[in-house]
């Protein structure tokens, strides 16, 4: 199955397996840029990695976290900036929730999963791990990941995107980053209603390039 929709988590490509469960039990590889494998049918999951990305993806927010924003695309431009770099030095998705913090833009802490992106497996980035540093999680309003390619919203980006409007009780706007450096999003409030099972790719029409 996949992450609960109640937590607004969100795997790039959607099932969770065993696969996840056994990689998680292995010990960490040694991982070094140059060195990950590019075709695999199981996920790897590298603690490692999972820690390295988000110390190094803190680093890289430290001036945005210093600035004001009142423009949401404006600010997913600066996180895709900081963060995409981690997604292609390590081959692993990182994210941020977004929360609207007295009329500002914040993006909240950098998480990752330290799943090893190959073509051919799924991998992702539990969003839901990302806390608000400034306020209540309930501010939520957005969401931003990285993706390992350059490509689209998966149909797990857009579910989540609901999951986390339903949670918050605000329309969300999400926003995916990829090598690149494009930039798009997508707005719950834009369509108007929870999709049905055969209603996701006419929701992918809805997506809107920020750069």
């Amino acid at each position: 199955g996949t992450l609960s929709a109640a937590t607004g988590s969100k795997f790039a490509n959607g099932a969770i397996s065993g696969a996840i469960q056994g990689a998680m039990a292995k010990a960490p590889h040694e991982a070094v840029r140059g060195r990950v494998p590019r075709y695999a049918q199981d996920v790897e999951v590298d603690p490692r990695v999972a820690a390295l990305a988000m110390a190094e993806g803190e680093e890289a927010m430290k001036e945005i976290r210093l600035r004001r924003y009142d423009d949401l695309d404006r600010l997913a431009v600066d996180v895709a900036d900081a963060l995409q770099p981690i997604q292609n030095k390590w081959h692993t998705e990182v994210g941020v929730r977004i929360f609207n913090n007295g009329g500002f833009f914040e993006a909240g802490s950098v998480t990752s999963e330290g799943q090893i992106c190959v073509r051919g497996n799924t991998c992702g980035v539990n969003l839901a791990k990302s806390i608000n540093l400034n306020g209540s999680n309930r501010n939520l309003v957005g969401s931003f990941h990285t993706h390992p390619w350059n490509d689209t919203f998966s149909k797990s980006d857009l579910a989540s995107a609901w999951a986390a409007r339903n949670w918050s009780g605000r329309e969300h706007t999400t926003y995916v980053t990829m090598p690149d450096r494009s930039v798009l999003s997508f707005d719950t409030g834009l369509v108007g209603k929870i999709p049905g099972v055969s209603d996701w790719p006419g929701y992918l029409n809805h997506t809107k390039r920020v750069r």
